[in-house]
């Protein structure tokens, strides 16, 4: 059994998208959703797919404690692979210089993984955001840069084996597991559209910037978010789409459209 969950807030862009597409792989009644007490609609839409299987919890807790509502939920469940995602990550299994997105590959993968105390790792696909607005971003988007499980070891996203899961990090990379809790990597892999376009980036660093308290000085007073104050303050001063460049690249060495024509053939 592979069960999702997923720590969202006001993500009425592509959370349609995200919940067509990962019940496709495992099924509605696999998908738990914690609302962060969305605003902008997407609460109406993750309540229309409750009749379809998903759970859904709304949660009032600073976001900051993300990872202890995260590991609560996580830990009600005693079988099978416990996925932690953000709603702007996709799952999917690289496949040379490819990705599969259909049910067998990606769920064949998992169940022909050892089972064990092991902090099993993703593979990542970046989007490279547009400077230009972008009308349908995920349909759009077919440049990606890689972040291999080499790139950046320990520090790449994790899922688990819900009988030796303890808990999980604020941002899914690093968590806990009982026993010696090795790294293992896998070849599944997370397609993140943590940027789309330069709309978004300005919209979701001055959010995040705003529940990190970063919005009163240029002055860093504390690490967590510290990209959100960098991005910020680069926004501010009419340096927006240099920061973005220059974090994100203005062009990928992975090119696909498998992703985006699977979206599209699920609406």
């Amino acid at each position: 059994m592979i069960r999702l969950f997923a720590f969202i807030k006001d993500e009425i862009e592509i959370i349609e998208d995200w919940l067509r597409y990962h019940s496709d792989l495992f099924g509605a009644d696999h998908i738990t959703v914690l609302d962060h007490m969305s605003t902008d609609g997407t609460t109406d839409i993750l309540n229309s797919w409750k009749s379809r299987g998903i759970t859904v919890h709304r949660v009032g807790v600073p976001f900051r404690d993300k990872h202890r509502v995260l590991t609560s939920h996580m830990s009600k469940h005693k079988n099978g692979f416990l996925v932690p995602l953000d709603a702007d990550e996709f799952l999917v299994m690289r496949s040379g210089s490819e990705i599969k997105c259909d049910r067998r590959s990606v769920v064949g993968h998992f169940s022909g993984l050892p089972r064990g105390p092991f902090r099993y790792k993703f593979q990542q696909l970046d989007a490279v955001p547009s400077t230009a607005k972008l009308q349908d971003p995920l349909a759009e988007i077919t440049q990606f840069k890689t972040k291999w499980y080499s790139d950046w070891k320990t520090y790449a996203k994790t899922f688990y084996d819900a009988r030796f899961f303890v808990n999980t990090d604020q941002g899914n990379h690093k968590g806990s597991v009982k026993g010696h809790g090795k790294d293992l990597e896998t070849e599944l892999t997370i397609v993140h559209y943590d940027v789309r376009d330069y709309d978004h980036f300005v919209k979701k660093n001055e959010r995040g910037a705003q529940v990190y308290g970063h919005t009163t000085s240029k002055k860093l007073s504390h690490g967590l978010g510290k990209h959100y104050h960098r991005r910020y303050w680069a926004i501010r001063e009419g340096r927006g789409i240099q920061q973005m460049i220059q974090e994100f690249g203005n062009s990928g060495n992975f090119n696909t459209r498998s992703i985006a024509e699977k979206l599209k053939s699920l609406r």
